[in-house]
């Protein structure tokens, strides 16, 4: 070999062709890669000794296995042979539940008829520890919740829950419930009613749901009536009073309703149903407004509350209002019986609902008779004026020294010009 060879540069090997050279590309690509992957979270950097594993999610908060919790189902809670306190709870998201609860009553022939005498729907918070909690806005409402055991739910519930229509009153949901799953409903058996003497007795043996809603009818009214007791205890016989001639005057009504000759119970049958759910929506919506005012007695904060629960009563039932066990004691005393009935007759014709003040005129006209009243929830005073021609007379315990309020000042300006006297009494 010529030494001249041996001091020649070599000619340099092109990179393709070195095989050390692509072995260590690949191996910074793929060390890229993973490091990629591990920064937007594709996957989990190996744990280290001092790295504990991540703790698994609990089913409450697991997205994938909130539904199939055991502890969301139906529960029941037995308060005696005819009331049943039920839960009802679903998954409503990571952290939430959607709770229903109900007061439940089941009738002699075993037929349950749920939320009769009482329910109250809620997306409630779940928390650690099994347990949970539903709160309203001025917290007036509280339930809370927790899993003693797989099989034991355990209840408190404070305050009156739900619309005053059909609220659940303060304590009514309290209580130990067990998983249980959805009520049985007996069938019911027809039974033979030809041998029966009376019209009414053959209707409603021909017709068993009327029985049913007779019954439910008067469970919610022991409810009305005991709610009306703890408020006025004097006021006790005068509400079963009315409650029996309610009774006499639909037996009256309904038996004489007209019905084809294809179907002669059509027709009564009909006026029974619709009577009995007249009178069910009317006493539970006269029970939660005494369940409110109580409440509101003692808690300031739920005041706004009962007063616009009483105001929208007010526009649907007028003067009817003033007859609500916090108003008739007071009422009594400053709107004799006589007078009584020509306020009565003034508000026949209400003119247009305004909440917490309310004004009518009698059969003869506004310039002859008309009346207004107004409510203070918060006192629980009630102002009333009458006019009768060119005279108003203005009934209220404070007297004419006190000022009156806004509504009934309002009303009697608009007046004044048109009177020759307003009377303050007493």
């Amino acid at each position: 070999m010529d030494p001249q060879d041996l001091n020649a540069e070599t000619p340099e090997t092109p990179a393709a062709t070195k095989p050390n050279d692509w072995w260590a590309d690949a191996i910074l690509t793929a060390g890229f890669v993973a490091c990629t992957a591990v920064a937007v979270g594709w996957i989990y950097p190996p744990l280290t000794a001092d790295e504990p594993a991540p703790a698994r999610k609990s089913a409450l908060t697991s997205p994938t296995t909130v539904s199939e919790d055991s502890r969301f189902g139906v529960w029941t809670s037995p308060v005696d042979s005819h009331r049943i306190r039920t839960a009802k709870l679903a998954s409503s998201g990571i952290y939430a539940a959607r709770i229903t609860f109900s007061v439940d009553y089941r009738t002699a022939e075993g037929i349950v008829v749920a939320g009769a005498l009482g329910e109250y729907s809620a997306t409630a918070s779940l928390q650690d520890g099994n347990r949970g909690q539903a709160v309203e806005n001025d917290h007036s409402c509280q339930v809370q919740f927790e899993w003693v055991t797989p099989e034991e739910l355990k209840v408190v519930h404070k305050g009156p829950c739900g619309e005053p229509a059909n609220i659940a009153g303060e304590g009514m949901l309290t209580g130990s419930y067990r998983k249980t799953g959805p009520h049985a409903q007996p069938s019911i058996a027809r039974s033979d009613c030809s041998k029966l003497r009376f019209n009414e007795e053959k209707l409603f043996c021909a017709e068993p749901g009327l029985g049913v809603a007779k019954e439910v009818t008067a469970a919610i009214f022991s409810e009305a009536a005991a709610a009306l007791r703890t408020m006025n205890p004097a006021d006790g016989g005068i509400f079963d009073s009315a409650e029996n001639a309610w009774q006499k005057e639909i037996r009256r009504v309904c038996l004489a309703a007209e019905s084809s000759p294809e179907n002669p119970n059509e027709g009564k049958a009909a006026c029974f149903t619709q009577s009995f759910d007249a009178r069910m929506n009317w006493l539970r919506l006269h029970t939660g407004l005494i369940r409110l005012a109580q409440f509101a007695a003692r808690t300031p904060t739920a005041m706004t509350r009962y007063s616009d629960a009483l105001a929208r009563y007010m526009d649907a039932h007028g003067a009817l209002s003033l007859y609500l066990p916090m108003f008739t004691k007071r009422l009594r005393s400053i709107l004799p019986s006589q007078e009584a009935e020509e306020f009565e007759e003034a508000m026949a014709h209400r003119g247009p609902r305004d909440g917490l003040f309310q004004s009518g005129c009698g059969s003869l006209g506004c310039d002859q008779h008309e009346a207004a009243f107004e409510i203070n929830p918060e006192t629980g005073s009630v102002t009333v004026a009458v006019r009768k021609g060119q005279r108003i007379s203005v009934y209220s315990l404070e007297g004419e020294s006190a000022d009156l309020p806004a509504g009934v000042e309002q009303w009697l300006q608009a007046r004044s010009t048109r009177v020759r006297e307003i009377n303050y009494k007493p």
